[in-house]
């Protein structure tokens, strides 16, 4: 039998709109012999999911599989999300005007979740890309989900979770303020909608994380990551140069160790070290709990942009109420009016 060419496959998917077992093994064939993908051979998958219409959970599973192997394993370091990967991922899955949701998004929310760290442009990339699913899109996720369009159902907050927490590197980094305007985006064309409640307390937490937590996250470039790719363990690597923004160091994990472990060398000077570090790391804390006049002028403008309060928006100003050590004169009418 004459082996087929990507282009031959989507042709015959585009006609029929569904893809089977003999599509998958056809591609197959193509691509893996060498053991390696190419850029063409990436692109003519993706064509390929944009020709069929017919939902395969079988289907989902191998473009995923092929999808993250391209743009996480091809080149090292493995598993870390490349800007230049992330801006062809975006722009194949831009093509098409309305994203699937069991192949766009369910992709695209996997590899975040896959890869050792990503841009924070691309985790808000896929939550406008989920908000374009929720709002305009219908039928069943990578997962054989249901997603009604235009609201806000369970299904959809954990996905959005899922890119968040993925995106976060295991929950330890900030929401950064793209991440941010696209859950406010979401909320706004979502309002009035039948949304389940714990989209409000979810949106809340989420973005209150960006106005009173840490100032949000900063990838490292892709020369940190093939020089840590280098010298162990990735992801430990990640974590501890994020933990320096708080004045943490590899020492301060070694010594709290040897304290816990009872170790009679720990001197009175390395004990008054590690209260100045831990003095310094609350006083960092408290800080970051006073939400800075830009923060505060962003707040206030999103909340005051259509001229409505949501649900989401006033859970949002609930916890901010709660949790932010100091309030702007204002931000405190709005609280007010809300009250």
């Amino acid at each position: 039998m004459t082996m087929l060419s990507l282009e031959e496959i989507a042709h015959r998917v585009a006609q029929t709109g569904r893809i089977g077992s003999e599509e998958i093994v056809a591609i197959r064939k193509v691509v893996y012999p060498d053991m390696a993908i190419s850029t063409a051979e990436a692109e003519g998958i993706f064509a390929i999911e944009r020709a069929r219409r017919e939902a395969s959970i079988y289907w989902t599973s191998f473009f995923i599989e092929v999808m993250t192997d391209y743009v996480l394993n091809q080149q090292p370091p493995v598993g870390y999300l490349s800007d230049a990967n992330a801006a062809w991922l975006e722009g194949q899955v831009q093509i098409r005007k309305q994203p699937s949701m069991d192949g766009d998004v369910a992709l695209v929310t996997s590899i975040i979740e896959r890869a050792t760290e990503v841009p924070p442009s691309f985790s808000a990339f896929a939550l406008r890309l989920a908000k374009d699913a929720v709002v305009y899109g219908d039928g069943v996720d990578g997962q054989g989900r249901e997603h009604g369009a235009g609201k806000i159902s369970h299904a959809d907050v954990e996905l959005l979770q899922r890119i968040l927490w993925g995106a976060g590197s295991e929950g330890q980094l900030a929401i950064s303020r793209e991440e941010a305007e696209a859950l406010f985006a979401i909320a706004d064309a979502t309002t009035g909608a039948d949304n389940i409640p714990e989209f409000d307390e979810f949106f809340a937490r989420a973005i209150g994380n960006y106005l009173v937590g840490a100032t949000g996250r900063d990838v490292p470039s892709r020369q940190e990551a093939l020089e840590w790719s280098t010298r162990g363990d990735y992801k430990m690597n990640v974590l501890g140069a994020f933990s320096r923004m708080f004045d943490i160091t590899l020492q301060d994990i070694k010594d709290g160790l040897a304290m816990r472990s009872g170790d009679d060398e720990v001197t009175e000077a390395s004990e008054a070290e590690h209260g100045s570090r831990n003095a310094a790391r609350e006083a960092l804390a408290s800080a970051n709990a006073v939400m800075s006049p830009e923060k505060t002028g962003w707040l206030v403008d999103r909340i005051t942009r259509n001229g409505l309060t949501s649900g989401p928006e006033r859970a949002l100003l609930r916890f901010v109420a709660r949790e932010a050590g100091a309030l702007s004169p204002e931000l405190k009418v709005i609280l007010d009016k809300v009250a």
